[in-house]
């Protein structure tokens, strides 16, 4: 199978609702709309408040998450998709002075 988190945020505030989009597809290309991928907080603070499909686009789904509400901190995410995983690191910006 195939997993990818397509163009994920770069630099968030700190506290944004931001979305991570989450490919999946079997060994061939073809898109899995059978497996919702599983997101979790691995480290760092953020917060997964959802994952849903993508209608109109097979096989994608959008992972709302919350940063951290600390500037400049590192958050790992990891999402599984029927075994398949891949962990996204993400970090906030320094925010407001």
């Amino acid at each position: 199978g195939n997993l990818s988190v397509l163009a994920p945020p770069t630099s968030p505030a700190p506290g944004d609702l931001v979305t991570l989009y989450i490919r999946t597809a079997d060994k061939s290309g073809v898109p899995l709309n059978q497996i919702t991928p599983l997101v979790t907080s691995v480290e760092g603070g953020g917060t997964v408040l959802r994952v849903t499909p993508r209608f109109g686009v097979d096989g994608l789904y959008g992972a709302t998450v919350r940063a951290s509400d600390r500037p400049n901190q590192f958050m790992v995410f990891r999402v599984d998709a029927g075994g398949l995983v891949q962990e996204v690191t993400i970090s906030t910006s320094a925010g407001s002075p």
